[in-house]
This record gives structure tokens, C-alpha cells and sequence, in this order.
């Protein structure tokens, strides 16, 4: 009796911990961590959470088979932390890992020399993909598998100044069911860049069902649970894994907190219609009493877009600071000094880290992939990072008086 007692005991254990991985792999890295990349000269690095280029270059190096990379735009600099990224990928496709890249068509131009330099070598192969003009947007995704289990996703382009002079976060997580769910992705987009139109390609969507959330374990034996989520909705491999979906109903399912940090906010399309589903969802959030501190870009400035925030601001319980990172010593660089990360907390167990900027377009017409991620310990680091900014003296209060203006972004 007490035999088949504990028969059924090591059975029902088992079965919790089979789709569970350990959190550190070989060399005692973590499998499940958030990654940041911090703007030279500013007070913004949080010790605790590892750089990008830190861990681009970690998983690169350690590539044995593939890697797959898709990314908005490549756009490296001699002597920059990006270029030593390049010279890894060249030293992978010369110890034989075959490498493919996807970039967005509509970013050729910055691109082009990347492409040229890459594509020199053997075993790396590149395609440009165009489609999403089919709904009036980009592929605007930016993550990459190594060996079919090693994945990063998050904010930051293949730019260099993406890793010196952007704020970005992003995921760095080894499990292999992760790492083919984002190849099924990754699969599909390369097969799109041959196709002629969505519509003709509308045999390749919604043809997977994920069991999700995935899980990991952390050294201390807790659990981490995450889960991917794509756009735009209707042109993802798992039409369940919409990520505007998951983010609405995040924002609803707060009942304390709600910690925001986003490039842009908006709700005006391209077209110049009122897109309100996600402006409600926050409005009504805070009604409810929930308490919602954001902070956005300076780059959040232009109008009418600060018009919307202002009016967001007037109401209880939404707390709104409008960021500038100071220019670089060295002089004014177009397209950095800014704040890029976009990432989400809910209370003290959820967060969401990803690619979409918080406008209609990111999450219906443009290639976009974040995480949903249960677990109090990344929730707590994650909060530090929010909170580094929140304090500092790049965040000011948004001023309901002021006319901004929109700082320059080119020369």
C-alpha cells in the first residue's frame, strides 16, 4: 500500500517536472534573464541585469549549428560594439553555423553595407522582406535563435548605437521549446519574404497551438513562467498569441500597480483616426483605482500625441514623466540618445518586455515579438530598472502647461 502511496506520489512529480528546465546552463549562466543596453555618460545601469552586447556576443560564440536573425535594420560602426557582433557571426559562418537574416525592405539603405559585408561569406544568407506593406507596416521585430534554443528578443536593432548610446531591454532565454517557437516564426517570415502578398500567403497563418506558458526553474527551485506573444493579429504562426490581446487583458487584470515604460504613445493612427481601444483600457484601468506611473520618451512630444497624454494625465492615479537623455559628449548622434526599452509591470508577479511601441500600428500591421513573464523575482528586477529611471533626473513630470516641442532626431 504505502509502495503504490509513493508510486503515484513520484509520478504526479514527475509530470510537474517535465516541461520544466533549470535555470543555468553550463559556465553558470543564467537560462532566463533580462537584458539592458545603457546610453554612455548617464546614471541609468542597473549592476544586476547583464549588457546586450554582452550577451549577443555570448550566445553567437557559443553557436554549434544555426542562428537566425530577424531585425528591423542592421546598422554597424567600425569600432563599435556591433561591429564586434558582425566579426562573430563571420567567425560562426566560417566554423560552418549556418546563419540566416531577415531585415525589413523599407530600411535597405541603412542596411545595405551590413548586408554586403555578411553575405560575403559562406553559409550566411539573407533575405529582405516587404510584405507587411501589404497592411501599412514593417517588420519591426528584433530577436534571433542560436541552435534552436538560445533566443533574445526585446528592443534593441542591430545598430550600434543601439548598445552605447539607446536605452533597451530585452529577453535572453535558453529552452527549446521557446527556441522552436520562435524558429516556427522566423520559418514563416522567411518563406514571406519570396511571397507576393499576405493574401496568397494566408495558407501559413494560424496553423500552430503552443502549450504555453513555458517554465523554468531558478537556482533557488522557483519557478519562472513566460510566454511569447506575436503581431499583427491574424499573421502569426498561433492566432491565440496575439500580443495586443495579452496586453489589454494584462492591463486589466491589475489591481494594484501598473509601471509603464514605453518609447511612444498614441492613440492616432498613421491615417489620423482615433484609436481608442487601448487609451480606454488604461483610463478605465485607473478608474478602478489602480496606480499608473509611465514613462515615456521625449520623443512622445510631437503632436498631437502629447495633446492625448496631457489628457491622460489630468486623471487620478495616472502619473506621466516625459524623459531626455543628454546628448553625448563627443556630439550630437541622430536616431540615439533616448529611451527605446518598452516593457510593462503588473503588480508584483507579471511583466512584459518586447518590440511594440504603444500605437495602434505595432500590434495590427507590423511584425512585432514581446514575452509575457509570471515571476515575482524578474518583476522585482524589473521594477529597480523602471524605478532608476522613474528617480533620476532624466524623468520630469509631465507638465500639463507646457507647449513641448519635439526634440531633433537627425541632423
Amino acid at each position: 500500500m504505502h509502495f503504490r502511496f509513493f508510486l503515484v506520489l513520484s509520478i504526479i512529480a514527475s509530470l510537474f517536472l517535465i516541461p520544466t528546465h533549470r535555470c543555468f546552463a553550463a559556465g553558470g549562466q543564467q537560462d532566463f534573464e533580462i537584458v539592458e543596453s545603457v546610453p554612455v555618460e548617464t546614471t541609468l545601469d542597473v549592476p544586476e541585469v547583464r549588457n546586450t552586447d554582452q550577451v549577443w556576443l555570448e550566445m553567437i560564440n557559443g553557436a554549434t549549428k544555426t542562428i537566425d536573425i530577424e531585425q528591423f535594420y542592421f546598422a554597424a560602426r567600425k569600432g563599435e560594439p556591433l561591429d564586434k557582433v558582425l566579426d562573430a557571426l563571420e567567425r560562426a559562418a566560417d566554423r560552418g553555423v549556418a546563419v540566416r537574416i531577415i531585415t525589413e525592405e523599407s530600411f535597405r539603405n541603412q542596411t545595405i553595407s551590413s548586408c554586403e559585408r555578411l553575405s560575403k561569406r559562406r553559409n550566411i544568407s539573407w533575405k529582405w522582406i516587404s510584405i507587411f506593406k501589404d497592411l501599412g507596416g514593417i517588420q519591426h521585430s528584433k530577436f534571433f535563435v542560436v541552435d534552436g534554443e538560445n533566443v533574445y528578443l526585446g528592443s534593441a536593432n542591430f545598430d550600434w548605437r543601439a548598445l552605447r548610446h539607446i536605452n533597451e531591454m530585452g529577453v535572453h532565454v535558453r529552452h527549446r521549446e521557446c527556441g522552436r517557437m520562435l524558429e516556427d516564426l522566423f520559418n514563416l517570415d522567411w518563406k514571406l519574404c519570396d511571397a507576393k502578398s499576405l493574401k496568397d500567403a494566408s495558407a501559413l497563418f494560424g496553423r500552430e497551438h503552443y502549450k504555453v506558458p513555458f517554465r523554468v526553474r531558478d537556482k533557488d527551485g522557483e519557478i519562472v513562467e513566460f510566454t511569447p506573444v506575436f503581431d499583427p493579429s491574424g499573421y502569426i504562426t498561433d492566432n491565440d498569441l496575439w500580443e495586443g490581446k495579452k496586453l489589454f487583458d494584462l492591463i486589466r487584470s491589475a489591481r494594484k500597480s501598473l509601471h509603464l515604460q514605453v518609447l511612444t504613445y498614441s492613440p492616432i493612427t498613421r491615417e489620423k483616426e482615433y484609436w481608442p481601444e487601448l487609451d480606454d483600457t488604461l483610463r478605465a484601468t485607473a478608474c478602478k483605482g489602480v496606480e499608473i506611473k509611465a514613462v515615456l520618451s521625449d520623443w512622445s512630444m510631437r503632436k498631437p500625441d502629447i495633446f492625448y497624454l496631457k489628457s491622460l494625465g489630468v486623471l487620478p492615479n495616472i502619473n506621466i514623466k516625459l524623459s531626455t537623455i543628454p546628448q553625448w559628449s563627443g556630439g550630437f548622434i541622430p536616431y540615439s540618445r533616448v529611451q527605446h526599452s518598452k516593457y510593462l509591470l503588473i503588480d508584483e508577479n507579471t511583466s512584459w518586455i518586447g518590440s511594440s511601441n504603444w500605437e495602434r500600428g505595432y500590434f495590427y500591421t507590423c511584425r512585432n515579438v514581446g514575452m509575457i513573464i509570471n515571476s515575482r523575482k524578474i518583476n522585482n528586477l524589473l521594477r529597480k530598472v523602471f524605478f532608476t529611471t522613474w528617480e533620476s533626473n532624466y524623468a520630469q513630470p509631465l507638465d500639463l502647461n507646457r507647449d513641448y516641442v519635439m526634440p531633433k532626431r537627425s541632423e
